[in-house]
């Protein structure tokens, strides 16, 4: 293949990953509002489910019965090692896991595409 040829591979596979960091930016902005929904519905507060724990601020409470507060299930939930976790949490997490990888692939990816167009200059 020419180098011209994996310019253009390159170049179109760039243009690609913008369209997937938009689409996981989108992602990570669901995990938010459902973070924020669940706050609305519970007086500005996000509620935090542990039995053994409580704690009381401007930003949480704490909850040992699910009657207790509105949409429980979007509520810091999930205990992992000493901290708890909501989906929004999660959803935002793996969102920024997968915005770095891709941020590390476009960088990788324009690398290579400045490398062949100087290869591609000292040829002529």
């Amino acid at each position: 293949m020419k180098n011209q040829e994996k310019i253009e591979k390159l170049n179109s596979k760039y243009i690609n990953n913008f369209f997937i960091t938009f689409m996981v930016m989108i992602f990570i902005l669901v995990g938010a509002m459902l973070n924020m929904y669940v706050m609305m519905r519970n007086d500005g507060r996000m509620p935090v489910y542990h039995e053994d724990w409580r704690y009381n601020s401007n930003e949480h409470f704490t909850f040992s019965n699910y009657s207790e507060v509105n949409d429980p299930k979007l509520a810091d939930i999930y205990k992992i090692r000493n901290s708890i976790y909501s989906q929004g949490d999660f959803m935002m997490m793996i969102g920024v896991v997968v915005l770095s990888l891709i941020t590390i692939n476009q960088i990788l990816t324009m690398i290579d595409i400045r490398r062949l167009n100087k290869n591609e200059k000292h040829n002529k």
